[in-house]
């Protein structure tokens, strides 16, 4: 029986992993909520316990539908990293969320995933243009005095 909390699916895509000292491009390999496993086409890899950026190419041509993710390297096995997740923007997240759920046979248990978190949402950050996919804030509305 397996001991995986979320659920795993296959999915190819082309990824780019990033750390302070290098990068490399691969494929995704398999992927959860909270984790993926991506095969090195580099040859370079970062160490166990590193921080990385992950960005999952969902469209060649579409860099506004990339999967941005913060990671940290749990296992490395020939040319096979593990990343756990601990942090994606919101529109990563709902773009990693419909790529789980597009892949597993049981939709319904990604529900279920969602009420225990896995991992930190954050505020999209300022490099990425604006799109009718982001979340904008609402600014706030002037208080009238009745004086």
């Amino acid at each position: 029986m397996s001991q995986r909390k979320r659920t795993r699916v296959e999915s190819r895509r082309g990824i780019t992993l990033t750390w302070p000292e290098g990068a490399f491009r691969g494929e995704l390999i398999n992927l959860s909520l909270k984790g993926g496993l991506f095969q090195s086409l580099d040859l370079r890899f970062p160490e166990i316990g590193t921080e990385v950026a992950v960005t999952i190419h969902l469209e060649p041509k579409a860099p506004e539908l990339d999967v941005q993710l913060k990671g940290r390297v749990v296992r490395i096995d020939k040319a096979i990293v593990a990343v756990d997740f601990f942090e994606v923007e919101l529109d990563s997240f709902r773009h990693l969320l419909s790529l789980v759920q597009y892949n597993t046979p049981e939709p319904e248990r990604i529900k279920q995933e969602l009420s225990v978190p896995a991992f930190s949402l954050q505020a999209p950050s300022r490099k990425r243009k604006e799109t009718s996919r982001s979340v904008k804030a609402k600014k706030p509305n002037p208080v009238i005095s009745g004086r």
